[in-house]
């Protein structure tokens, strides 16, 4: 197990895995992790990296700016 206490964390994106889990020698994985949408198992397990960071942190003003940037995008009806 990657993580600490109980919750074990994805052997692929290093997010703590909650809900349902694909168990590979004793690794838990996100299902999405494991395959795409519809499609054949296709990811290459990369080792969990806890406690990273982003280079630089977004602000408020960030996250607002990528909501209307990714709202723009949807098709009105």
């Amino acid at each position: 197990m990657l993580g600490s206490g109980t919750t074990p964390l994805c052997g692929y994106c290093g997010r703590p895995v909650i809900d349902f889990a694909v168990w590979h020698a004793g690794v838990a994985y996100h299902g999405e992790c494991t395959h795409g949408p519809g499609g054949p198992l296709r990811y290459t397990p990369m080792p969990a990296q806890p406690g990273c960071t982003p280079i630089q942190q977004l602000t408020e003003d960030d996250v607002r700016r990528i909501v209307r940037e990714e709202m723009a995008k949807v098709p009105n009806e």
